[in-house]
């Protein structure tokens, strides 16, 4: 099992989410007035709903991600044009930390020094590009 961090920036994030809870909102009073002049069948609702959501598609926020876990490997670190090593990390992290978070996959937020412990967690290498400290990288993009 993976699991994937990021840092995300705290308001575009909150931005996104109040787009997001107004279309829903939105498409629920369509749905409404749908139901309320045809024969309400909750499968062709739901369909319907879903159809709504994909045509009012909201392209998510920009998220950096900054590397992913699997199992008993050592954390996967993703080179980016901000970073190549730990220290520019942490150091574009504390520039940046009134506007970012760092959160997981599963919109778990975490301080710097619990990610830390990840990206320092024992394991074993999964990766050509390894730094001087024993992190391993990724150059291109996570399939």
């Amino acid at each position: 099992m993976s699991n994937n961090y990021y840092f995300r920036n705290k308001k575009a994030y909150d931005k996104y989410l109040n787009i997001i809870n107004l279309r829903d909102h939105h498409i629920e009073q369509i749905l409404d007035f749908i139901a309320s002049t045809l024969n309400d069948d909750e499968d062709v609702r739901k369909e319907m709903k879903e159809d709504l959501i994909e045509i009012a598609n909201v392209p998510e926020t920009y998220d950096l991600h900054i590397g992913q876990t699997s199992g008993s490997f050592k954390m996967l670190l993703h080179i980016q044009e901000e970073y190549q090593t730990v220290n520019e990390m942490e150091a574009y992290y504390q520039k940046n930390k009134k506007e970012l978070e760092i959160v997981d996959e599963s919109d778990c937020v975490l301080t710097w020094e619990e990610l830390l412990l990840i990206i320092k967690a024992p394991g074993t290498d999964r990766s050509s590009l390894i730094d001087n400290e024993g992190n391993n990288w990724l150059d291109s993009d996570f399939i």
